[in-house]
């Protein structure tokens, strides 16, 4: 058995919220990586001509200004025609960041966190650095790194060998060609480097998710202690009685209409009750409630045409002496036949069987022993 100091638990939603709180979310570097380099290569491939008119416009401004050196004029049209260049060039690299910053933001989300943006100065500590340098984290981090480059270096390498012939071959070409076919050289070899980049990507999300919640995992003893912290927040428990009672509201909706009767208070209570010799020896309850529930007991009643009783000795006696699905105890056996009976009685008039209409007799007796349970003499 795991000791009580084994972080064997899942984080629970308390935890997970806090680290939220603290910006400690899970990131994929190699996700950011792979969006950045995907966008360059777009990039790259979209503007490619329109890189070729700049290179070319900055050679022909060259080619100019070579015959010009002395005038201080022409010096300062080479010199912004060359930041015009530059601008338009930046321009077209936008979209590159962009898709960086959503792609860090994939795994955990956006959150902003006004305490990251503080220094901290334990992380200058040479014991914390010392500590992170032997961790597993560490180790982890260091072998992922290590595998990644040997794999990249080799398929470069294979690249650039494969491309090696093409790559000599531009020496003897014109500029115009030796650019559009160096760039062609460039696009094949960046475009294996990128696959490699995104199956990185691929594994490295799921693989950051699953260490992260390996991070946040707690003890038992966390967990018990949290639990009991929240015990005390009235927020929380506000918020378990809703969940309760949606969930008891839920239920009632389905269970209610099966029910033969309900018997109410008339308002403060109401117990839906079912007679099924098939599942049970005696009648049970399917739902009961009291003020709000009582009332949503009775419409739902009503929306489904199930006979509502007013019997306010009874319906507190059957409250307070049975549960949900648990058969009426025996001193109510007398008392609920003789409704069922009346229910009965009272449909089979309405269906013109009979001409009378029944009456129901509140009279009925109910047990000393049954009052005294919930509080009546």
């Amino acid at each position: 058995m795991s000791s009580s100091g084994d972080k064997s638990e899942k984080p629970t939603p308390g935890k997970l919220r806090k680290a939220r709180e603290k910006g400690d979310l899970p990131r994929s570097k190699d996700l950011t990586m792979a969006a950045g380099l995907l966008a360059s290569f777009f990039t790259l491939a979209a503007f490619l001509p329109y890189y070729q008119q700049l290179i070319r416009e900055s050679f022909a401004a060259v080619g100019e200004m070579a015959g010009r050196l002395d005038d201080p004029t022409a010096l300062n049209q080479f010199m912004l025609l060359n930041v015009w260049v530059v601008l338009r060039f930046i321009a077209t690299l936008i979209p590159i960041p962009l898709c960086c910053i959503v792609a860090s933001l994939v795994p955990g989300g956006w959150i902003f966190t006004p305490t990251k943006l503080k220094p901290d100065f334990k992380k200058l500590s040479p014991i914390s650095g010392v500590k992170r340098m032997f961790s597993a984290s560490h180790y982890t981090e260091v072998g992922k790194m290590l595998l990644k480059c040997g794999i990249i270096l080799t398929v470069l390498y294979m690249m650039v060998h494969d491309s090696m012939h093409a790559l000599l071959h531009l020496q003897q070409l014109y500029l115009r060609q030796a650019i559009g076919q160096g760039f062609a050289i460039f696009r094949h070899v960046f475009s294996y480097f990128i696959a490699v980049i995104v199956i990185f990507a691929l594994l490295d999300v799921p693989l950051s998710k699953f260490m992260f919640t390996k991070k946040m995992r707690m003890t038992k003893q966390e967990v018990k202690e949290e639990y009991k912290n929240n015990d005390g927040n009235p927020q929380i428990k506000g918020r378990i009685r809703q969940l309760q009672r949606q969930m008891a509201m839920g239920q009632i909706a389905r269970t209610v209409p099966t029910a033969d009767v309900i018997i109410t208070n008339p308002t403060h209570y109401a117990v839906a009750l079912k007679y099924d010799p098939q599942r049970a020896e005696a009648p049970y309850i399917v739902a009961k409630g009291i003020d709000d529930v009582a009332l949503w007991i009775r419409e739902v009643g009503a929306n489904h045409n199930i006979e509502v009783v007013e019997f306010p000795p009874l319906a507190r006696a059957v409250y307070y002496t049975t549960r949900v699905n648990q058969q009426i105890p025996t001193q109510l056996f007398r008392a609920i036949a003789h409704v069922l009976t009346y229910v009965m009685q009272l449909k089979s008039w309405r269906e013109g069987n009979v001409e009378q209409k029944p009456r129901l007799n509140r009279q009925i007796n109910i047990p000393q022993e049954v009052l005294k349970a919930n509080g009546e003499q």
